[in-house]
């Protein structure tokens, strides 16, 4: 891949903004496992692994990258193929090293990488959206959201990120902003505009959210607040592992494949980021929040709903997905996303 005269500066600012945001993030994560207890070489070998899992986000930010890649894609996507099967050996190494390895589930695990890559070379060889987009986006969501097979959990202790979940995440950039060409403005360029937006549409959602969850009861004011350690630390991993792995599954890839169905209907905006909403809500059914209401599925059991919270978080995802529209970029949704759920984490606590 070689860069064109007019590509070789915004190339070089992308790459300076990464690298000052892959070094915060690296040093976030070392001082939080530098007091786990673990010998020097497991301290290192954790490090190495967060380090080889985390630094291809910062490489998808690169626009002048993606670009590149696009016109490369035959090329480009046996790169990537290499690429995932050898973080997919060493998270089976990491796995192996702390006591997570399990040979069935690792076995899944492999056959779930498989069945993804497939699905990624069919969607290569067509050029508009086929059934295999649609079985792409469950593929990568559902075994993830079940658990069917675990997760490698990057560090063992006290989890920050997964490596099922970064590879799932790998997946879906290179499906459907690499090769489908979906508008989702991966960038860490916020302009004041945007990052305006955030705001004021935070400001208006907190109100909101304090609203329903007095009449609901569902939010108290936390008896105490965090450690500031734990309070800064938790600005960056929510924001790279929470925030912006949902917002480019819901509003960068589900929201634009509604838009994508709805192309020439009246209120087509609306629809897509309702629909896209509640299937945020959906993915979340089962947090254990309360107030619950009890709805009996017979043979299956009873589903213990929790009907405030599914309220709270619909509403949620629609100011996630109204910042995701104006600002036309997907870590400026995730930027909301983040100081809802830093916000949430810090000063308030579920009843």
């Amino acid at each position: 891949m070689k860069l064109k005269k007019h590509q070789k500066e915004p190339f070089k600012k992308d790459i300076q903004r990464g690298v000052i945001l892959f070094v915060l993030l690296t040093l976030v994560f070392a001082l939080k496992i530098v007091p786990i207890p673990q010998s020097g070489l497991s301290l290192l070998f954790t490090m190495l692994v967060f380090i080889v899992f985390i630094a291809p986000i910062f490489i998808f930010a690169n626009v002048t990258m993606i670009k590149l890649l696009r016109g490369e894609q035959a090329r480009s996507f046996q790169k990537f193929v290499i690429f995932v099967s050898s973080l997919f050996v060493l998270a089976g190494g990491y796995a192996a090293s702390t006591n997570q390895f399990s040979t069935l589930k690792f076995s899944f695990a492999g056959l779930w990488i498989v069945l993804c890559l497939f699905l990624l070379f069919k969607i290569l060889q067509h050029s508009q959206t086929s059934i295999f987009d649609y079985f792409m986006v469950l593929v990568l969501w559902l075994p993830l959201q079940f658990s069917l097979f675990g997760e490698i959990h990057i560090p063992a202790v006290d989890s920050v990120t997964g490596a099922f979940s970064l590879l799932s995440l790998f997946l879906l950039i290179y499906a459907f902003y690499v090769i489908r060409e979906y508008p989702m403005g991966f960038s860490f360029k916020l302009t004041g505009q945007d990052l305006r937006t955030v705001v004021l549409n935070f400001i208006l959602f907190f109100f909101i959210m304090i609203i329903i969850g007095i009449l609901t009861r569902l939010l108290a004011i936390a008896d105490r607040i965090p450690q500031m350690s734990v309070v800064l630390s938790q600005l960056f991993f929510i924001y790279f592992f929470t925030a912006l792995p949902q917002e480019f599954l819901f509003r960068g890839v589900i929201y634009r494949m509604l838009i994508r169905n709805f192309k020439g209907r009246r209120y087509a905006v609306g629809k897509a980021l309702l629909i896209s909403s509640l299937l945020f809500t959906l993915a979340r059914a089962n947090t254990p929040i309360g107030p619950v209401i009890g709805i009996n599925f017979g043979p299956l059991g009873t589903w213990q709903a929790p009907w405030a919270y599914m309220i709270l978080m619909t509403a949620a995802g629609l100011f996630y997905g109204l910042v995701f529209v104006r600002t036309k970029k997907i870590t400026a949704s995730a930027a909301i996303h983040l100081l809802v759920e830093w916000t949430w984490l810090v000063f308030f606590s579920a009843r």
